[in-house]
């Protein structure tokens, strides 16, 4: 099936719609895989980030293709073609497979025919910086494979990508600059993460509270307590697969600092122009001192979630970061007695977790100059 020329050309020529409006790269992929006389794109990075952009009907190809481990070893004959595209040109099948040996693939004979592909053309293409990406074209056994001639087309849209990708890339980099220095102005401290939980931006105020409990290293966000690291994991785990438009449905993490009052972590995805594909920009994390008051009002916390007194102590001195052993002992209590009275807690509160049940009660600001246990 010939290349529609005329027809990539008008489909580039408003390419621009795509900078401003990442949720338009689908259909944008769609138009040119139909250019291209094919039925599916995929738009997949070689080096760098995770992001992958692909149209309707390539989505189902492409989570057979990972989840059933066809990227694994030698199982795909395609991977080949990676010094190819890492050069920034076009490979097609004929580049990396014999007739004789597409006959015997399992790639070519069990994956691909269920989804009514076989033919495929990729071009590569640079990203900002050093990364590499690929837009994969594949075709049904109807419409024919990729001839070298068509290669010399599609060779042609490899600048036209770069130039996107770079154009994409600062939009959105500008577009989360403002974010950040909005939140600067309301003295907020917010740090933005990539798909891969690298640190994209942090604001000024987000620099101030870096130290010794937490700081940036290698593009990475370190956290020196152990259990609010490992929960920090478990969120980045989630980023990874929440679809746009989607709520995070994460708790706040709190991280308790030596000297300092504790940090509570709290995540926003992020949408629109600065979650385009090339920046991919994921979340936003936003940091916030939580100052531990002198002595709650246990009292008040009673009253308000109908808590009895044991249960009221034992929420007031949670709310100050003190850890639940440590309530054992200041309250002369079991650590079977306070598990007991926390879990009471979380039904009272409508919580699921202490570090949620902390959030709660540091919003309502809940203190007194009161002193009692």
């Amino acid at each position: 099936m010939p290349i529609d020329v005329e027809l990539l050309q008008a489909i580039f020529q408003v390419s621009s719609d795509v900078v401003g409006d990442p949720a338009q790269w689908p259909e944008f992929l769609s138009q040119v895989s139909k250019a291209c006389g094919g039925i599916a794109a995929v738009l997949l990075p070689y080096t760098g980030s995770q992001g992958v952009s692909v149209n309707s009907e390539a989505q189902d190809l492409l989570n057979a293709y990972v989840n059933e481990g066809w990227s694994e070893g030698d199982r795909d004959p395609r991977k080949r073609a990676f010094p190819i595209q890492l050069r920034g040109e076009v490979a097609i099948d004929a580049d990396v497979i014999s007739s004789d040996e597409m006959r015997r693939s399992p790639f070519y004979n069990e994956l691909l025919p269920r989804f009514d592909a076989k033919w495929w053309a990729g071009i590569g293409f640079q990203g900002e910086g050093s990364e590499r990406w690929c837009l994969a074209l594949q075709r049904s056994p109807r419409q024919g494979e990729f001839k070298h001639s068509d290669k010399r087309i599609l060779q042609l849209l490899s600048a036209r990508l770069t130039e996107i990708v770079r154009l994409s890339y600062v939009t959105s980099r500008a577009t989360l600059s403002e974010v950040a220095s909005a939140f600067d102005r309301v003295r907020q401290a917010v740090i933005a993460i990539n798909d891969m939980g690298r640190v994209i931006r942090a604001n000024a105020s987000a620099d101030r509270l870096f130290g010794e409990a937490i700081r940036v290293s290698n593009g990475q966000l370190l956290i020196r307590d152990s259990k609010a690291a490992k929960e920090y994991e478990e969120l980045l785990s989630r980023i990874r697969w929440t679809t746009p438009g989607k709520s995070l449905r994460s708790t706040p993490i709190v991280v308790n600092r030596k000297n300092a009052d504790p940090l509570l972590i709290e995540a926003l995805p992020i949408d629109g122009a600065a979650r385009a594909p090339f920046l991919h920009a994921r979340a936003l994390l936003l940091l916030k001192p939580v100052t531990k008051p002198a002595r709650p009002d246990w009292p008040l916390l009673a009253e308000i979630f109908g808590l009895t007194p044991a249960e009221a102590r034992l929420a007031a001195r949670l709310a100050t970061g003190e850890a639940l052993e440590q309530a054992a002992d200041e309250l002369k209590i079991t650590k079977a007695t306070v598990r007991n009275q926390l879990q009471s807690v979380f039904r009272k509160t409508d919580v699921n977790r202490q570090a949620e049940l902390v959030a709660l009660l540091s919003s309502l600001r809940l203190s007194s100059p009161l002193r009692s246990s």
